[in-house]
């Protein structure tokens, strides 16, 4: 492991230890984690202002990008997945429970239940989930920003012990919305 990933590690686990004492837990990984309960999800019904709570909530809409691996940036040459090729659309309904991605190139978008949300990260579960954790229970996912414009997948089973042991390989915010 090279000290960029454990630097990255280091710093996805601060972001989700803040997440989960301030967010209510919501499985045995987000319990551990949480040291006070600082209020359960913030989903009033009839506030409708913008508040530090919900800013992932807003930082979430839009085109993503996988940030280009070493092997990429060597090769030089866009993959599947880049701004200018296929991004990832990221809507969040207004309610602010609901979440939903697909790629350009598809026409369905696959829905997930908002769980939880802090200022810098949400927990999603994909409606109709059929990958397992190694809990045999359905993927519960932490969309942990790094920044406004870049954020990491979390499974929940990869915390352990208050320790994030793994993330996707980053997303960043495409410049334009023009594919």
């Amino acid at each position: 492991m090279t000290k960029t990933s454990l630097k990255r590690r280091a710093f996805i686990t601060a972001c989700l230890s803040c997440f989960f004492a301030y967010a209510s837990p919501l499985s045995h990984a987000s319990a551990d984690l949480a040291s006070t309960d600082l209020g359960s999800n913030q989903f009033a019904e009839n506030s409708p202002e913008k508040t530090p709570v919900n800013q992932a909530l807003d930082w979430a809409n839009g085109y993503w990008e996988l940030v280009p691996d070493k092997e990429d940036r060597l090769k030089g040459s866009e993959t599947s997945f880049q701004c200018g090729v296929d991004p990832l659309v990221i809507t969040i309904e207004k309610s602010g429970k609901i979440y939903s991605s697909k790629f350009v190139s598809e026409k369905a978008a696959r829905k997930a239940e908002i769980s939880q949300s802090t200022p810098s990260a949400l927990t999603i579960k994909y409606e109709n989930e059929t990958r397992q954790m190694t809990s045999g229970q359905p993927h519960i996912w932490h969309m942990v920003f790094t920044s406004p414009d870049e954020f990491v997948w979390v499974r929940d089973d990869w915390i352990q012990e208050g320790k994030v042991t793994g993330s996707t390989q980053p997303r960043r915010r495409c410049v334009t919305n023009m594919v």
